[in-house]
């Protein structure tokens, strides 16, 4: 009996003193090229999620979607996850090395508006973006897996996911849900 109460306070003490997984895109940066070595050094592709600090459906993906533990470790096995808030004025260092601002970075990338997601290469090239909601975690992976086999190079991404039917369509047009940005 006792050897049965040792063996769970042992296994509720490791359990405790493993570290939290950070919550995806929790992070905020303004050096993007530090992220991106990060995310070379892992082993992984750097995702960036451009957000505003007025957009409420920046907030139900970080409050939802992003908050689904099984999606959010599966997508972060794959991905080194960062935010870019458009909101801010400081000064931010892209991917590739270069000096610019937050949402001078987003237009230059064709980013209209938020929330989006923008998935780069180890050099700091884009791969990819995504600009408007996602509905569910499962469509978080769909999107992960749709930049990781490069499937944009084949069709876009709401075709994939018809074909995918892993995630029940809606007649919702993604970009009325855009919080667009201001120039």
């Amino acid at each position: 009996m006792r050897s049965n109460y040792l063996v769970c306070l042992f296994a509720l003490l490791f359990t405790w003193a493993q570290p939290a997984a950070a919550a995806l895109f929790s992070e905020r940066t303004t050096d993007l090229q530090q992220q991106a070595a990060i995310a070379t050094k892992t082993g992984k592709k750097l995702a960036v999620l451009f957000e505003q600090d007025d957009c409420a459906e920046c907030l139900r993906l970080k409050k939802t979607v992003f908050a689904e533990k099984a999606a959010s470790a599966r997508f972060g096995a794959g991905y080194h996850s960062v935010s870019v808030n458009l909101s801010r004025t400081e000064a931010l260092t892209t991917p590739d090395g270069r000096q610019t601002t937050a949402l001078e970075w987003a237009g230059r990338l064709r980013i209209p508006g938020t929330p989006a997601i923008a998935f780069f290469t180890s050099d700091g090239a884009i791969l990819y973006r995504h600009v408007g909601p996602l509905r569910s975690g499962q469509e978080l992976l769909d999107l992960g897996h749709y930049v990781a086999t490069a499937e944009f190079d084949r069709r876009p991404f709401d075709a994939y996911l018809a074909t995918r039917k892993l995630v029940p369509q809606q007649n919702v047009a993604v970009h009325d849900d855009i919080c667009r940005t201001r120039n």
